[in-house]
């Protein structure tokens, strides 16, 4: 199932593993791009974590720019927001 079109942005690991987990059960390869580290491998959905939940809004908003600059590749971008709304939610978006 190459080429699932999507890439997903969450501002943590927990975000970052339901929405990995979620593709994965439809069949897609997932994985998860944890923040300041390089990706070792491609899949059919990357799942890019920006630990931004607890930063300020203008870091949230560098971090998402920062991970999505070259990384969309044409995929549709879904931004993984906090069941309660927590978080930098307007800048990241």
């Amino acid at each position: 199932m190459k080429g699932s079109g999507w890439i997903v942005v969450a501002d943590d690991l927990t975000g970052a593993g339901d929405c990995a987990a979620a593709f994965a059960s439809r069949g897609y390869t997932s994985c998860i791009w944890l923040w300041g580290v390089k990706p070792l491998f491609p899949c059919d959905v990357p799942v890019l974590e920006t630990s931004s939940r607890h930063v300020d809004r203008n870091e949230a908003y560098r971090r998402v720019k920062a991970v999505l600059r070259g990384a969309t590749d044409g995929r549709h971008v879904l931004k993984k927001l906090d069941s309660t709304l927590l978080g930098n939610i307007a800048e990241e978006i």
